[in-house]
């Protein structure tokens, strides 16, 4: 897709057609505003059926704040207060139904047990917000907090309130360590969760002879169309597809081994072989070429 669409609209697209992944978007809380962020990322959970996370991120340039007729007004430190005051209203929302709010059969009086919906009041520094929410509970309670860190606050930050932090300090073992030891020490005294690095990786797909030993169903072929100009000025059409589909074997004749999509490119072949004069008339060597 071509430009910067809504992470959140196309998450809500991605929740139809997926069962089984985490939704998580990337929300700005410099430019955004909680009783707004709050409601949208409590629709995706409701959409996703408890799939929803939050990447927490603030901004800080002017070129992005001038659009909201405040450009480069926090500096850094401010920036993570902001978040965090947002985070806390954004959590209150959530919470403002209770459990079981919604009415369990048709029948009931009203769609909502009395007293089960609060207002949630805040004022602070940051924001005013006086709203009773319009979206129930969401099923894991609160999205998952997703943060990037690495200055001092934004380390703070994340030990206070992320679920996963996303780290940069991968690439070296002991560089990893003492991420991670700094991490902890932010925690706090007794009572603060413990801190459990993850390191995580890309995914592999195994090939060949190894398909059975990684316990994954084959991936069919991913086919890309390449074209090459031929000697007399017709275009030759190759696809291309894992080696292992390449190999031939004793008695093939040249014919592609492989299962479904080798097998139908070599009938699409002798087919093309069987028809030159239509190939000819399709595409016709012009003078002077």
């Amino acid at each position: 897709m071509a430009g910067r669409r809504d992470g959140l609209t196309q998450l809500a697209a991605l929740a139809a057609v997926t069962r089984r992944i985490g939704l998580v978007s990337t929300s700005n809380s410099t430019f955004n505003e909680p009783a707004d962020l709050a409601r949208r990322l409590s629709g995706l959970d409701l959409l996703s059926e408890g799939r929803a996370g939050w990447n927490v991120v603030t901004t800080d340039n002017a070129w992005t704040g001038a659009n909201f007729r405040r450009g480069g007004y926090l500096d850094h430190a401010e920036r993570y207060r902001r978040a965090q005051e947002f985070l806390t209203v954004a959590r209150a929302l959530w919470d403002g139904w209770e459990d079981g709010a919604v009415a369990g059969s048709a029948g009931a009086p009203t769609w909502s047990t009395p007293g089960a919906v609060h207002q949630v009041r805040h004022h602070g520094p940051q924001f005013d917000v006086d709203l009773a929410p319009t979206l129930p509970r969401i099923r894991q309670g609160h999205p998952v907090i997703f943060q990037a860190c690495d200055s001092g606050e934004g380390r703070d930050f994340a030990a206070r309130n992320a679920d996963v932090i996303f780290s940069a300090h991968g690439n070296d073992f002991d560089d990893a360590l003492a991420f991670a030891a700094d991490l902890r020490n932010r925690l706090g005294g007794p009572g603060e969760e413990a801190l459990d690095p993850a390191p995580t990786g890309h995914p592999c797909h195994g090939l060949g002879d190894r398909r059975a030993a990684v316990g994954h169903r084959p991936v069919r072929p991913r086919r890309r169309r390449a074209t090459a100009q031929g000697g007399s000025g017709r275009r030759r059409e190759r696809r291309l597809l894992p080696r292992t589909a390449h190999r031939r074997p004793a008695g093939s004749r040249g014919r592609m081994a492989g299962e479904g999509g080798g097998a139908r490119l070599v009938a699409a072949r002798d087919r093309h072989r069987a028809r030159p004069a239509a190939r000819a008339r399709r595409h016709p060597v012009r003078p002077g070429r």
